[in-house]
């Protein structure tokens, strides 16, 4: 079977059908070794195509975009069945049963799944007795803190269970497949997911696969709940969300009984809160204090960062990004799923207004101002893929000391897209405090290339807005 997968047009498809010959020599097992047997001739149909286009231009890496290659002109081919003579028909993607038995027909997934619950007997005895969802965060903690992923994309295990988890180490099948075993042991509902990664580029179409997977993840069902996806090669693993890398499209499940496809972009959302509470002189001195909130998939991302960088990196780099030193910091982490990660700081910046004459002037959202548009192009080839969703609030709790006073503060604004984006930048003055909420909703991962104008209009309107906060000394 063929799938064509491009950004442009074939000019010339063309296919034509014959009868070939062929002969086929039996191979006959002997003494340990094969001698050749009968000699058969028999007939095929054969097909063959020419596949033509013309005048291409090269590829464009352009920003935002998720894989370069998935719009690189593409012919992929899928054996289906094969049959020779005095023997019975083997069937490879004719359907997904087809391509599931297949898989799990493989040592290094279905007998390696076979034998991962019995790798961790030993660990068993402290397996918790109360919820799934408290099961299912010791099965996944213990997962990750048993085995460290190699960096290494697989469908298939290489190595036994019971060595990957002697050497604590394994590629993404070996580890996410261990996993598997350790739910099953505690009679969890799971199943194998197969996926395409970011890197390895989308699936050419749905129809039935053996070749374009390269990870595997876990998918756990619990009765009246939502299906709970499950990856323990991240940093920091959370039931529910997937590392990026694993955000492609659809998966889709590898089991007998249970064959489906599998949304791996439903948990998405990064929502974070961002609120400072600051005071102003005459100098153009900010002094104040900073909270951060990570909820949802902003939560996940974040934990990643901060396992992966430690503490202190991690605030080195957060104060480099907002453009001033966060002092004094404290991060609290919960592993409940619906608390936040929260960031809280202290911050000096001197002579951060520019002070002209008996007037000071700064941007209206302070350090949180975006002065350039992300989307600077004419024109775009490629849709724009954006890591997640949005639902962002910036919060400024302004006051000012005794012998200052608000000159001029900008009027509010909000711009929509529909309901996909969304801006709103709010002032409220109450005496020599001003409380500053600006909302940022993005309800859209991708946006088509033809949308693209449109998307990159929204962006400008944003920046033409902001307007300065001008203060006047009394």
């Amino acid at each position: 079977m063929q799938r064509f997968k491009g950004f442009f047009d074939l000019d010339i498809i063309e296919e034509s059908t014959s009868v070939e010959t062929f002969r086929f020599t039996e191979q006959i097992p002997y003494y340990g070794s094969t001698v050749e047997g009968q000699t058969y001739s028999f007939n095929s149909n054969s097909t063959k195509y020419r596949w033509v286009a013309k005048d291409l231009p090269g590829l464009k890496i352009e920003p935002y975009t998720d894989n370069i290659i998935n719009y690189l002109g593409t012919m992929h081919f899928e054996l289906i069945r094969i049959q020779f003579p005095r023997a019975p028909v083997r069937n490879y993607t004719s359907s997904w049963d087809d391509a599931n038995e297949f898989i799990l027909d493989n040592d290094g997934f279905g007998e390696y799944i076979a034998e991962a619950g019995s790798a961790w007997d030993h660990y068993m005895i402290d397996a918790p007795s109360e919820s799934i969802m408290e099961s299912i965060l010791w099965a996944l903690n213990t997962a990750r803190e048993n085995i460290s992923w190699n960096q290494r994309s697989s469908v298939l295990a290489v190595d036994s269970p019971e060595n990957v988890l002697r050497n604590g180490s394994g590629n993404s099948a070996e580890v996410n497949l261990l996993l598997l075993g350790l739910l099953r042991n505690l009679e969890i509902e799971a199943y194998p997911v197969v996926l395409s990664t970011v890197d390895n580029g989308r699936l050419f179409s749905d129809s039935p696969t053996i070749t374009q997977w390269n990870y595997v993840v876990v998918l756990v069902k619990i009765p009246g709940e939502d299906d709970i996806l499950l990856d323990a090669t991240a940093n920091h693993p959370i039931p529910g969300y997937l590392p990026q890398r694993a955000i492609n499209g659809r998966g889709r499940t590898v089991d007998k009984n249970v064959s489906h496809w599998v949304d791996l972009e439903s948990n998405i959302l990064n929502k974070q809160n961002r609120e400072y509470d600051i005071l102003i002189n005459n100098n153009g001195d900010i002094q104040g204090s900073l909270k951060i909130e990570f909820y949802d998939f902003g939560k996940y991302i974040q934990k990643q960062k901060l396992k992966k960088l430690g503490e202190q990196e991690y605030i080195e780099k957060l104060s480099n990004d907002l453009g001033f030193v966060i002092e004094n910091s404290e991060i609290e982490w919960n592993e409940c799923m619906n608390e936040p990660m929260v960031i809280e700081g202290e911050l000096n910046v001197s002579e951060y207004a520019q002070v002209i004459g008996n007037e000071l002037i700064m941007p209206s959202l302070l350090f949180e101002t975006t002065e350039e548009n992300i989307f600077r192009k004419d024109e775009r080839l490629y849709p724009v893929y954006f890591n997640s969703t949005l639902d962002s609030e910036i919060t400024f709790n302004i006051e000012l000391e005794d012998n200052l006073d608000f000159a001029y503060i900008p009027e509010d604004t909000e711009l929509r897209r529909g309901m996909r984006f969304i801006h709103k930048l709010s002032f409220k003055e109450d005496g020599n405090k001003l409380h500053i909420i600006q909302n940022n909703v993005r309800n859209r991962r991708v946006v088509p290339a033809e949308n693209y104008n449109g998307l990159k209009q929204f962006y400008n309107r944003k920046i033409d807005n902001l307007e300065q906060i001008v203060l006047k000394i009394k």
